[in-house]
């Protein structure tokens, strides 16, 4: 933007789909399950970084995701059949460092994180809802030096 003001921004999408033979042994059973699944992403992030001199730094960003995903058990069992779970996200950041020298600093970050998430079963005994939402604030100081 300027000389004092950066600005970042992209988005990332990605998504697949897949299926395995999922292998499990106890010590009473060895068991094989078939499966496949399917899932995409998708996230925007923003980031602002102010720099007023050469021993401060400022930024605050964000980052917006959402998440489909869907799993199927191919051997058809009646306790699980299908899953569906879709999930929305969203994290915000604030960081400020202070260059006390060319190799020590002190930081302060915090984040704030919120998520939503629905998870869908479905086979053929009936269907099961679930609503989870996060909430998860964090903040940290400390004092970094640089060896190297």
């Amino acid at each position: 933007m300027n000389l004092y003001w950066q600005l970042s921004i992209y988005d990332r999408f990605s998504g697949g789909n897949g299926a395995s033979d999922n292998f499990y042994a106890t010590h009473i059973t060895i068991d094989t399950i078939k499966t496949e699944n399917w899932g995409i992403q998708n996230s925007l992030y923003a980031s602002i970084g102010y720099f007023p001199n050469s021993r401060t730094q400022m930024s605050l960003g964000s980052n917006l995701s959402y998440y489909l995903y869907n799993y199927k058990n191919l051997e058809l069992s009646p306790e699980q059949d299908e899953t569906f779970n879709n999930d929305l996200s969203l994290r915000l950041d604030l960081g400020i460092s202070y260059y006390i020298s060319p190799r020590l600093r002190f930081d302060l970050n915090s984040s704030y994180y919120f998520s939503n998430e629905h998870i869908k079963y479905e086979n053929p005994l009936g269907n099961n809802n679930s609503r989870n939402k996060y909430n998860n604030f964090n903040a940290t100081a400390s004092l970094v030096y640089k060896i190297l």
